[in-house]
């Protein structure tokens, strides 16, 4: 059984500066030089900026159903506040939090869980 060596390619061409700083380089001096680029560039910009204030001078809120939100109505017609807080406390180790209400159980459903469509 004979293995023969393969030599490894070479090229003919010496090393040069092929890295990305003269990569960037010489793309940046490239688009500089074509004078439609950069104005074509310009161009763009301005046209951005003029669509961007265009558009927020006709926006009022409306757009968005929770810019303006209602009072939530009970079912007595009274007016209902939901007010609630964080309690910040460390969950050492490998913890779990249980549910906040001890009749949420697995026996019995909360009246406010539905099931997943």
């Amino acid at each position: 059984m004979s293995t023969d060596t393969v030599t490894p390619y070479r090229s003919g061409q010496r090393p040069g500066r092929d890295d990305f700083p003269h990569l960037l380089w010489s793309e940046w001096t490239k688009f500089r030089s074509v004078r439609g680029w950069l104005i074509a560039m310009i161009a763009a910009t301005v046209l951005t900026a003029v669509a961007v204030v265009a558009l927020a001078g006709t926006a009022n809120g409306g757009q968005n159903a929770g810019a303006t939100p209602t009072t939530a109505i009970g079912p007595g017609g009274e007016a209902v506040t939901d007010d609630f807080y964080f309690a910040h406390r460390p969950l050492d180790g490998n913890g779990s939090i249980p549910p906040g209400s001890p009749r949420c159980t697995p026996s019995f459903r909360c009246p406010t869980a539905r099931p997943r469509t």
